[in-house]
């Protein structure tokens, strides 16, 4: 399978954070085995999430937060627009989904992904043509 899988904050915060090896090694060996493959999308709202995070929470600095992004940045990235904005507001409403996570879920829309890699949503949820699959519980294949 070459599907485009969009990568939520949680998974790219699991692989910065010692605090869980399992789930370290886990999502570490997902970004390079999709990275090698292409198949990697971000948006800048999982990298803004992600940066916060780890200066924030895990009390890393600004330049040792910055780096791992910096090095994924060459993957296809989707900005929030106007477009995208509007979309999770009907997402928002339609659907129930917290705003936060409908701005994930039409930015993987948008990013032509039919894989959600995140343990925040419901295992399985369908979006239209996007799945969500926590890989720390199913291997994206």
């Amino acid at each position: 399978m070459s599907a485009r899988v969009f990568i939520d904050t949680n998974v790219l915060m699991y692989c910065m954070d010692a605090n869980d090896a399992a789930k370290r090694a886990k999502a570490l060996e997902l970004i390079s085995r999709l990275g090698a493959a292409n198949r990697l999308v971000f948006s800048t709202q999982v990298f803004q999430e992600a940066y916060s995070a780890l200066t924030r929470k895990l009390g890393v600095s600004g330049s040792a937060a910055e780096r791992p992004l910096r090095a994924l940045s060459g993957h296809p990235m989707v900005r929030t627009d106007q477009p995208l904005l509007w979309a999770a507001m009907q997402r928002h409403q339609k659907d129930g989904v917290p705003w936060y996570d409908a701005l994930i879920v039409e930015a993987a829309l948008a990013g032509k992904c039919h894989i959600l890699a995140s343990e925040d949503f419901q295992h399985h949820r369908q979006f239209g043509t996007l799945r969500v699959i926590n890989p720390f519980t199913e291997d994206i294949v």
